[in-house]
């Protein structure tokens, strides 16, 4: 959660909730229980983690960029592949980040 008047921390999932209205939106309208629901968000997340590609993720889906990341292997077969992205942070640099967050908001 973002302190009060910061949104640019919840931009990102803002705009994924957006598109993914804009996907189900009128499917989810016709649902009359809640499994039916849950359905058509899982299989919208299904979708976009493995077979929506993202443009500033190298033309892979998310998934696919995490593989990319960590092993190195583009898995697109082009013939100039990008560099793989520099990791500018460790998961404990990150983990120290939140748990900073946190201790503030409460």
């Amino acid at each position: 959660m973002s302190r009060r008047g910061n949104c640019w921390d919840n931009a990102p999932q803002e705009s994924f909730y957006g598109h993914m209205k804009d996907h189900i939106g009128g499917m989810v309208k016709q649902c009359t229980e809640f499994q039916e629901v849950k359905t058509i968000v899982d299989d919208y997340m299904d979708y976009y983690n493995n077979e929506e590609y993202v443009w500033e993720l190298c033309m892979l889906s998310p998934n696919e960029y995490y593989d990319f990341v960590t092993t190195g292997v583009y898995p697109l077969a082009i013939e100039n592949p990008p560099q793989v992205p520099e990791i500018q942070k460790s998961p404990e640099e990150l983990s120290k980040k939140a748990a900073n967050k946190t201790k503030k908001s409460t």
